[in-house]
């Protein structure tokens, strides 16, 4: 007996149906597991700037979405690729060290498959200030103390923006540099101190450096370097305990 149906199906439907089905199933899995990832990630969420008052600017940014995974992030200065770095990393520290000019900032997160995401909206940040220009005074003999004071300073700037080091008969190293906020420092009995006058944590006029414990005979000299452009400053005269 031959059971007839409604609609008939001719043969060459059926086949072209299995055709089109396999295909999509072999399209599927050439898309999920052969074929490119062709979507890039998303923007990072922020983007700032900090000035770490050594000279240094720290860009960090938030996280970007991608569903296959972030591979890396890249940093722009002034439309100019800067750096690139891994994908688990969130800040880099620029350390052009280059006073008194603006930069602009943008980032952008790369996937795995090399896509580029779109860039951060710019970011500006100022890079250090110029150093400015100290005149130290002559030192003074208290004791087994020798005090020098800042005469000048033509701009007031964070003491975390200096360092302070000490030589001993021109050339040798008493005291390496030592960050003003980490004074007093002492090495091989050789001790500097230091003495914000104003206590407002600025390097200013009638601020004094205090040293200690010299060897006889042996001439000291304090240097002053400004950190951003790892400059000496000032070099004060020679004092012989």
């Amino acid at each position: 007996m031959r059971i007839r149906t409604p609609f008939p199906i001719p043969p060459y439907a059926l086949a072209l149906l299995v055709f089109v089905v396999s295909a999509l199933l072999v399209l599927g899995v050439l898309a999920t597991f052969v074929l490119p990832d062709r979507n890039p990630p998303s923007a990072v969420a922020w983007v700032e700037v900090e000035d770490r008052l050594d000279g240094l600017l720290e860009v960090t940014w938030g996280p970007a979405v991608d569903d296959e995974g972030i591979g890396s992030y890249r940093v722009y200065r002034d439309g100019r690729l800067l750096a690139e770095v891994p994908g688990t990393t969130g800040s880099f520290v620029d350390d052009t060290r280059r006073v008194e000019i603006t930069f602009e900032y943008r980032v952008s997160a790369v996937d795995t498959a090399g896509n580029e995401g779109p860039l951060s909206p710019p970011t500006d940040a100022a890079s250090a200030p110029a150093p400015p220009v100290l005149v130290l005074g002559v030192w003074e003999r208290t004791g087994g103390n020798a005090t020098i004071s800042l005469l000048t300073a033509t701009r007031l700037l964070a003491l975390a923006k200096f360092q302070a080091a000490v030589s001993a008969n021109g050339s040798g190293i008493a005291l390496p540099p030592r960050s003003l906020v980490d004074l007093p420092a002492t090495r091989d009995g050789v001790t500097l101190s230091f003495e914000d006058a104003d206590g407002d944590g600025l390097l200013g006029a009638e601020d004094r450096f205090v040293l200690a414990g010299g060897t006889p005979s042996t001439g000291y000299q304090l240097r002053i370097l400004y950190v951003p452009t790892a400059q000496i400053l000032v070099t004060s005269d020679a004092v012989t305990f």
